[in-house]
């Protein structure tokens, strides 16, 4: 199993130009064009997967059914994402 490690930043809207600007000079590059993405997430009678997520606990896991409208992806993924203290762990698969 490859973990990865994901980390969220706060960028002040007044900063994201700079930010942009900080990004380029670095030669990072967009993987993606914007999209939408439409998720339906999965829970248990008591809303555990959610309240898990809340509270920041690992282990946790998020069971959803994914897909991407409007673009040539024209499939619906189920997926399965892990935290834990190792890093994140997401499987994918088509349904």
């Amino acid at each position: 199993m490859s973990f990865r490690i994901e980390e969220k930043l706060s960028i002040d809207k007044n900063r994201i130009i700079d930010f942009k600007i900080f990004l380029n000079k670095r030669a990072m590059k967009t993987i993606y064009q914007p999209r939408k993405i439409q998720s339906l997430y999965f829970e248990n009678q008591n809303y555990e997967m959610y309240t898990d997520s809340l509270e920041g606990l690992r282990p946790r896991k998020k069971i959803r059914i994914r897909n991407y409208p409007n673009t040539k992806d024209t499939n619906i993924y189920l997926e399965v994402k892990i935290s834990s203290d190792e890093g994140r762990f997401k499987t994918r698969k088509i349904i």
